[in-house]
């Protein structure tokens, strides 16, 4: 027989009450595996993760911000309490998580930077979203989705030529299929967050090529690449 007071008996029953829709029982087995096992920050997160199927989202930010205090919570952990935490629409505890994943990181991660250069885009501090997705492309600089994210960045801050050049790199590397790498590629495109999801087909960037060349009043370039995103 199974014993209730073990942990991985626990969390198997909350899964599978999870499975069911059952998450008033699947939260009360998480929490009791939480309470035997209060330095399992995975036990932790999970908890947070069904308080938010069941809708109960100023449970699952206590509980993402219990993890996030932890001393002993690694990168990983941390990373996938940022996504919770942007699922519930908190995206300063979504940012503090990532910050202090970077912390504790023994290798420059460009996920890690490239994810919290989105959320301050987000959060409207466009030279730190700079520099953290800059990092990215350094630490990783074949992914097109950088590079869109970089251009968005520089158009925001009023630098039209820095913008183009990025779409310019992101547009060699697309075009150049064995070398093309993209984020939203990375793992599977459906499997990553909508927050985190970027159009990076030839179309869109010949399209943003094309608004952005008629902002600035180079109108003949603007209608080669109008042309060229109509072409594909």
């Amino acid at each position: 027989s199974l014993a209730p007071d073990h942990v991985d008996n626990l969390v198997w029953y909350g899964d599978i009450m999870s499975r069911i829709g059952n998450y008033e029982k699947a939260i009360e087995a998480l929490q009791t595996a939480c309470q035997i096992s209060p330095l399992r920050i995975d036990l932790v997160i999970q908890l947070a993760e069904l308080f938010v199927k069941a809708n109960d989202h100023e449970l699952a930010k206590i509980e993402i911000a219990r993890a996030v205090s932890f001393d002993h919570v690694s990168s990983g952990d941390l990373r996938r309490a940022a996504h919770i935490a942007m699922v519930i629409d908190d995206i300063e505890l979504a940012k503090t998580a990532l910050e202090k994943a970077i912390d504790l990181s023994l290798e420059v991660s460009a996920e890690l930077y490239y994810e919290l250069a989105i959320i301050y885009q987000k959060q409207g501090c466009l030279e730190k979203a700079l520099e953290a997705v800059q990092t990215a492309i350094n630490n990783s600089p074949n992914q097109v989705d950088m590079y869109l994210v970089q251009s968005d960045l520089q158009e925001s801050l009023d630098r039209p030529q820095a913008a183009m050049a990025s779409l310019e790199r992101a547009l060699r590397i697309t075009e150049g299929a064995t070398t093309r790498i993209s984020l939203a590629e990375d793992g599977g495109k459906n499997d990553r967050p909508d927050w985190l999801r970027v159009d990076d087909s030839i179309f869109t960037i010949h399209k943003r090529f094309a608004l952005l060349l008629h902002r600035i009043n180079d109108f003949n370039l603007a209608f080669y690449h109008a042309e060229k995103a109509l072409e594909q």
